[in-house]
């Protein structure tokens, strides 16, 4: 696949930034591809859903046939980061997608498609097959095949009951030995296979390599077959798989001959397409300990008796967080995962850009709803935002309270007082950064929030 491009896209909100903040040293690749393919690719993206609206939501990696170009879709939330830290994320985040979404509700559905081996399309993606060939072929070496080889009167190690010709004499009841066989298995180069296979070893060293991957890996002789149609190729391979045993061997015929244009091998598209459900799912993996907290919005009618607007229905938040602590009795942490980038404006002590008044007030609610249940325990309130870093998975950098910076203009109009503008401490939430790349590895591995760091981190800042 000597013209696969590899394009790093950014989730952007609009089609015409696209492919977005990307590395320079991939921008390139976007750049060298002419007009009319820019478009063609868009429009393959926007067909496979890729597009909601005018954003594009995909993470992860997905490789167009038409226009032969592996598309790596990386979160927001990265920036100017190189394409070999990218794509370390990216594969990051399909790993804890495989284990994640297995066990999901039926939300997941479509997001996101792993290896399936029953997919019948003759479409690969070339990145994952040049990751298996190139770890391959530096374990095991170039291909070669078994060929049984017979000698006569050899020097070696003999089978005598197999590897002696004999005949029964005329006259005589003693045999009579003709000659000595010597039959051994040896392994040599395949004339047809094992060009072909240093030559896709080169191939898929040139799509890694700009990538920083398998840069030390000595790399084969290969002839050029550049120009060669190495669909030609399939029967040869599709033969000697019929003839192999190994395990080892036939998945590696296999991804020769998928690399070949013969699939299947992976399907099309590895990854997530609403990344937003992800990071939710993420966190609550993480923060939370109660499973079934999936819940609407809380919706509000207007009580004619104090004049006031009741919150209805079940008004659960996304992610809790019960547990006891031995100095102060029980606690619930309330969390919201918003996939924001938010600015900080540490000289002002401003946040911009996240999260909304109307999440504001619905967490509110949330912990008005659920304080009344449980007036007893200790609460916090808190939105959980991506923001990388390299020291701690999460840390507090301010909260959030409604605007009603209208209330002035009410007041005034209406010759009314009102309360001061500071907002109590049960009127704000707790924001929090957390590190996306710990907390993708906390996942993968199975571990969970400790509740001395929910009681000391979370519960004890908002009480304050």
């Amino acid at each position: 696949m000597p013209n696969t491009a590899i394009i790093f896209a950014k989730e952007l909100t609009s089609w015409d930034h696209f492919p977005g903040d990307v590395p320079p040293e991939s921008k390139s690749s976007w750049n060298a591809l002419s007009h009319a393919t820019q478009e063609e690719l868009k429009a393959d993206l926007a067909k496979q859903g890729f597009f909601s609206g005018t954003s594009f939501s995909f993470v992860g990696i997905y490789y167009s046939c038409s226009t032969e170009t592996v598309v790596i879709g990386f979160p927001k939330y990265l920036s100017t980061q190189s394409a070999s830290q990218i794509l370390e994320h990216v594969n990051l985040i399909c790993r804890v997608a495989t284990k994640i979404f297995s066990k999901s509700s039926l939300r997941f559905e479509n997001q996101f498609q792993p290896f399936n081996p029953q997919r019948t399309a003759r479409i690969s993606n070339p990145y994952d097959l040049a990751v298996f060939l190139l770890r391959d072929y530096a374990e095991n070496g170039l291909y070669t095949e078994r060929k049984r080889q017979v000698r006569t009167d050899g020097i070696g190690q003999r089978n005598w009951t197999q590897t002696i010709q004999h005949t029964a004499p005329i006259f005589d009841r003693s045999p009579v030995y003709l000659h000595t066989l010597t039959v051994k298995s040896i392994r040599k180069n395949s004339d047809t296979i094992t060009p072909l296979h240093a030559y896709i070893v080169n191939q898929c060293a040139r799509l890694l390599q700009p990538l920083g991957l398998f840069q030390s890996l000595t790399l084969p002789a290969a002839p050029n077959l550049d120009h060669v149609d190495l669909s030609h190729y399939v029967p040869a391979i599709s033969s000697k798989m019929n003839q192999t045993f190994s395990d080892r061997e036939l998945r590696l015929l296999r991804a020769l001959r998928s690399w070949c244009k013969e699939g299947p091998y992976n399907q099309t598209r590895l990854g997530v397409t609403s990344f937003e459900d992800f990071w939710e799912a993420t966190t609550k993996k993480y923060f939370g300990n109660i499973e079934h907290t999936r819940s609407s919005p809380p919706k509000y009618y207007l009580d004619g008796s104090v004049n006031a607007y009741i919150g209805s229905g079940e008004a659960i938040p996304d992610i809790l967080n019960a547990g006891t602590s031995v100095s102060s009795g029980p606690y619930l942490a309330i969390f919201d995962a918003k996939y924001y980038c938010p600015i900080f404006d540490d000289t002002n002590s401003r946040v911009y850009a996240a999260p909304p008044n109307s999440d504001i007030a619905k967490q509110i609610q949330y912990y008005y709803s659920l304080k009344s249940q449980y007036p007893t325990a200790l609460f916090s309130n808190a939105f959980l935002i991506p923001c990388c870093s390299d020291s701690t998975m999460y840390r507090c950098v301010g909260y959030a309270v409604p605007n009603t910076d209208w209330h002035d203009d009410i007041a005034k109009k209406a010759s009314l007082s009102k309360p001061s503008a500071n907002a109590s401490p049960t009127d704000r939430v707790l924001i929090y950064q957390v590190d996306p790349t710990q907390l993708l590895n906390a996942c993968l591995h199975d571990n969970h929030i400790s509740d001395i760091s929910v009681f000391n981190d979370f519960i004890k800042p908002f009480n304050r």
